[in-house]
């Protein structure tokens, strides 16, 4: 008897899910971007019949199927599955608060698919990588991926978000990163990184905070407007004080103007007024040192 359940439930067929097998009509039926992973040219709507179900079933439920196809070894179906989770890369919702919507080895095989997956495609799948690893606290193995990995567009695109859920863990990983002056745009990617960290505390406000307003007369311009912009952004209060007063001492140099931390100045970033139920990032006073500055 043991024997014949055993054979039973061994010729039992695996049953394909709704979205694997939408997946694969994508791939059997419209073209696939190798590089940039854009769907077009779908003779029945496949590509819609893929957004319909996640649209449905949601990010959390979908992501098993989208991430064993970006780990498939067939390109076409590794990079159209790269294009949905970059679509739907900030729409996991509940999981941010309950990383158990989205089981652990869920985040492993996204690990292991970017390390896989070497070609320039990967890029639209970091960031997403980068959030289910760090919500998981797997940075470990993730910062293995990226520093190993062949682009640096993927390498960067992981470290430019990976403080969003690894907060103050990957801190020391992001500092050092912005010292790094042989990877390309490296720098770049960990200056950028507090600005996709949200609602900081107290504690965090006092190492990020400080740490940024140290690279304001960076000589790097770039890494200055960087600076500012989580200055101004995330920190707030008196830090935008010396944002300005930065911003004062490039006027009075004569480089303001084409300077890229002028972009810190604008109403986007710097708000002078309430917006969508958000409150003034500056002061009734900053705002007025903010529009002198930006008189011509």
């Amino acid at each position: 008897m043991r024997t014949l359940l055993i054979l039973l439930f061994s010729v039992v067929p695996v049953v394909a899910s709704p979205l694997s097998e939408a997946l694969k009509a994508v791939a059997a039926k419209c073209q696939v971007d190798l590089r940039y992973a854009s769907v077009s040219g779908c003779p029945e709507g496949e590509d819609g019949k893929v957004k319909a179900i996640i649209d449905a079933d949601g990010m959390p439920k979908s992501l098993p199927d989208l991430v064993q196809a970006f780990a498939s070894k067939d390109e076409k179906l590794s990079a159209l599955s790269a294009g949905y989770l970059y679509t739907y890369r900030t729409s996991l919702g509940d999981a941010l608060k309950n990383p158990k919507l989205v089981p652990a080895k869920t985040a492993d095989a996204c690990i292991k698919a970017l390390a896989q997956n070497k070609t320039y495609v990967s890029y639209y799948a970091a960031e997403i990588t980068a959030v289910l690893a760090t919500l998981h606290k797997k940075e470990a193995a993730l910062f293995k991926v990226l520093d190993a990995h062949p682009e640096n567009a993927t390498r960067n695109e992981g470290y430019r978000h990976a403080m969003y859920q690894g907060r103050l863990r990957v801190f020391d990983r992001i500092k050092k990163a912005a010292l790094d002056t042989k990877r390309e745009y490296l720098a770049d990617a960990a200056l950028n990184a507090p600005e996709y960290m949200y609602n900081y505390s107290e504690a965090e406000k006092a190492k990020i905070c400080e740490w940024a307003k140290g690279f304001l007369k960076a000589e790097n311009p770039r890494y200055t407007a960087y600076a500012a912009r989580v200055l101004v952004l995330r920190c707030l209060g008196d830090y935008i004080d010396v944002v300005l007063d930065r911003a004062e001492e490039l006027k009075n140099e004569g480089k303001l103007t084409n300077h890229p931390m002028r972009e810190a100045l604008t109403n986007f970033t710097f708000s002078c007024q309430a917006y969508m139920g958000s409150e003034p990032t500056g002061s009734q006073a900053q705002c007025a040192r903010k529009e002198v500055l930006l008189r011509p």
